[in-house]
């Protein structure tokens, strides 16, 4: 059974108290206490991780200070079970029943549908059986496989590090189906090569002036089948804005990109994850800068990558629901730790006094113990990080946008030259984006997603070269097909075609996870052929890259096209450019590498492993063997939202 969930039952949900309580509780106001008071929207979280994985010791970070005596206990008996399901059934018939119009929960909450089955239980692999997810495979994974039909996780040591939960990557935090709104505004190409550039962003600043409605959106601008001239960046700055065409393909609406400065006047030097040269589409509120207020220190000895708890000095200022900003220290010792201190002169890795933020909100509060809505990506082990320690702050975000989408459209750059710079789509300090039906033909740089930009779906996207110049360089710095800056994002069934020395996905510096490359395909040009899907700066954590084929190299028969590595003295010194990150059943040539403190895994792929030279390998699981789930994104995200999870984004 599918359950619409409005902030009461979230509450409810998230405390974790005994039934009998909860039927108290559900005859005051929703905002009665700590621990069930909302300062903003509560987003997409884990319930089943909450419920399920809570009491595995692999999951509970080793505390410096003693135990709190009053601690969060999980009801599990069946009578518990069966009470807490009939007092959610009443929340569910006080929010509307379960037919209660969409405009109704969005008011509610952004969650959609619940991981509880008709008997009150967490979905398991039996529900979650459909080939999308599942496959037909019976090899299964050392480290995440069936067991007591549910996904089971081996961990990494004694810390409990694990192979985190990406279910929550994506728009709305996963497993939500895209809006279909009816246009608003429609515009017509001006025909002749005339610039329709005006007209169009005027059509966007009208829908922008729009209120917002109940589902979060204002409106539609929808440009209608015929060629489109665009000489100028398009703009979207506001909430609730859908550009829409009428097709992508060659008879539908297709926007060619006309700027000159596509151009300039001298070799353009690419930077993965910012837009350097000239862009078509601009989407992203002003500001985007973290005002932190309460602040509170961990006091965990050791929180393991994939961890939902941290325990705090104070709790005194939180509650369920608040977004709050992990701040990782960079220290001198843990620098040292990852052998990253002395790369070399005018080469550095990470600025010692720097932070590694992970966006989060709290999910339930229980004495000193918050639990997240998300998975941590990255281990924090106090060793290498007091002084100052971990801190975990209530934040905003200034200028944020929402609910914006791009879809059916096909988008013309420029034939390809060394002079080229030009970027397709560059978003930042965006939330429950997404873009959709995309073509991107002949931009140096497809997609650009900035650090603040999250709960993205980027979905069957393609991005084609068919016109690369004699003079694009083979060798040196490459352009990024997409790159990712922000967490919970989610690139799905997309592809890269005849890119010239590029990058298919590369990720930006200091990016957190959840992120997630699904069904990905790319083919290489035939000259370079040195395309890869490779984080690219310093430091990326919670990357899965599930499903991906890889066409091989024309050129060369000793080139990797999935690279987990330490990238050393590339650059200005990138270092080590990801940990804990997963390839999955995917198809290519492969360099992975385990950094100090910290693994990534290959599991379950086809194709050639590099061997190592400088640094430890990586773990390799099932090489050459399928393994089931045939996809973990989407075993995770059936297992906690159910089959409709799946069927509602495509599967």
């Amino acid at each position: 059974m599918s359950v619409r969930l409005c902030p009461v039952q979230v509450a409810i949900r998230a405390t974790a108290v005994a039934p009998e309580r909860l039927a108290g509780a559900m005859r005051r106001p929703p905002v009665v206490s700590r621990a069930t008071r909302y300062s903003e929207v509560f987003p997409p979280w884990h319930d089943s991780a909450v419920a399920a994985r809570l009491p595995d010791a692999r999951h509970r970070p080793r505390s410096r200070q003693p135990r709190p005596a009053k601690t969060m206990t999980l009801r599990t008996t069946a009578t518990r079970r069966l009470a807490a399901f009939l007092t959610l059934s009443a929340a569910l018939a006080a929010c509307g029943g379960a037919d209660a119009s969409d405009s109704a929960v969005a008011q509610a909450s952004p969650i959609r549908t619940a991981s509880v089955t008709s008997s009150g239980v967490p979905y398991g692999v039996q529900a979650c059986s459909k080939a999308s997810a599942w496959g037909t495979s019976t090899a299964r994974s050392a480290w995440v496989y069936p067991a007591n039909n549910r996904l089971a996780y081996k961990t990494l040591n004694a810390h409990g590090d694990t192979i985190m939960d990406y279910a929550s990557a994506g728009y709305m935090g996963g497993g939500v189906a895209l809006p279909a709104p009816s246009a608003t505004v429609t515009v017509k190409p001006l025909g002749n090569g005339r610039d329709d550039t005006q007209n169009i962003q005027n059509a966007i600043d009208q829908v922008s002036g729009l209120p917002v409605g109940s589902n979060g959106l204002r409106g539609v601008v929808l440009l209608v089948r015929g060629t489109f001239s665009v000489q100028d960046t398009l703009t979207i700055s506001a909430s609730g804005v859908v550009l829409r065409g009428s097709g992508s393909g060659t008879n539908g609406t297709v926007v060619n990109n006309t700027s000159p400065l596509q151009n300039g006047t001298s070799p353009a030097v690419p930077t993965p994850g910012t837009p350097t040269g000239q862009t078509l589409l601009q989407v992203g509120g002003s500001g985007g800068r973290y005002a932190l207020s309460t602040t509170a220190n961990v006091t965990d000895s050791y929180v393991p990558a994939g961890a939902l708890t941290l325990t705090l000095d104070s709790t005194s200022g939180f509650h369920v629901g608040d977004a709050v900003l992990i701040q990782r220290p960079v220290t001198q010792a843990w620098v040292n730790f990852m052998r990253m201190a002395d790369l070399g002169s005018g080469k550095n890795w990470i600025s010692v006094g720097s932070t590694l933020n992970t966006p989060r909100r709290i999910a339930a509060i229980a004495g000193s113990r918050i639990t997240l809505d998300v998975p941590v990506s990255d281990s924090m082990d106090a060793t290498y990080l007091n002084p100052p320690g971990t801190r975990v702050s209530l934040y905003t975000l200034g200028g944020q946008i929402q609910q914006v989408g791009i879809e059916h459209l096909r988008l013309v750059g420029v034939p390809r030259t060394s002079y080229t710079n030009n970027n397709m789509l560059a978003m930042d300090n965006t939330a429950d984006a997404w873009v959709s039906d995309v073509v991107g033909d002949n931009f140096t740089s497809g997609l650009i997603l900035g650090s603040k930009a999250s709960r993205v779906t980027v979905t069957q996207v393609a991005l084609t070269h068919e016109n690369n110049g004699a003079d694009v360089p083979c060798k040196g710095a490459k352009f990024a097909e997409i790159s990712v800056g922000g967490t919970q994002v989610l690139v799905d069934r997309s592809s890269s075609t005849g890119a010239a020395a590029s990058f298919y996905y590369a990720t930006a510096a200091r990016v957190p996870g959840p992120n997630v490359l699904l069904n990905f395909k790319g083919t290489p040009d035939t000259v370079c052929g040195s395309s890869s899907i490779q984080p690219h700066q310093r430091w990326a954590t919670g990357l899965l890259i599930d499903g991906a084929t890889l066409a091989a190299n024309p050129v060369s028969t000793n080139a990797y096209s999935i690279d987990l590595t330490n990238r050393g003295t590339a650059g200005t010194g990138q270092g080590w450019a990801i940990g804990w990150g997963v390839v999955w059943n995917s198809v290519g040539a492969f360099n992975v590498q385990a950094p100090p403190g910290s693994m990534n895994w290959l599991i379950g792929s086809t194709g050639a492993v590099m061997p190592q030279t400088t640094e430890a390998a990586g773990d390799v699981d099932s090489l050459n063997v399928p393994v089931a789930p045939k996809s973990l994104y989407l075993a995770q995200l059936c297992q906690r939202s159910g089959p409709g999870a799946l069927t509602r984004i495509g599967y």
